[in-house]
């Protein structure tokens, strides 16, 4: 189950990353764009909560990755929503003709 979830996670991740590159040139995303990468950040963080209890109950079905499959994984959406973040905080600053602001992810 919690291998599905994160394929969903993934998919509108992907869903979302499109919505946002057709966005015309020059234009600053949403504030409705910013809390949909908020929810999928606060998705991943509780997937990997999900992934630490199952890690930690024993339990694993045939079709969840194995634990080094699943922090690749994480780790990647990681890096991934973090590029995203960057990227929607430059557009937002660059629309506003401001110098961008740090994004704490560095």
């Amino acid at each position: 189950m919690i291998g599905k979830l994160w394929k969903a996670a993934q998919t509108q991740l992907e869903a979302h990353e499109a919505h946002l590159a057709e966005l015309p040139a020059g234009t600053a995303a949403s504030e409705t764009d910013a809390k949909t990468l908020a929810t999928l950040a606060r998705t991943v963080r509780e997937l990997v909560a999900l992934d630490s209890a199952a890690a930690g109950e024993g339990g694993k079905s045939e079709d969840d990755p194995s634990p080094a499959e699943g922090l690749r994984r994480v780790e990647e959406l990681r890096r991934e929503l973090g590029r995203r973040l960057a990227a929607l905080a430059t557009e937002e600053a660059g629309a506003a003709g401001a110098p961008p602001h740090g994004d704490g992810l560095t």
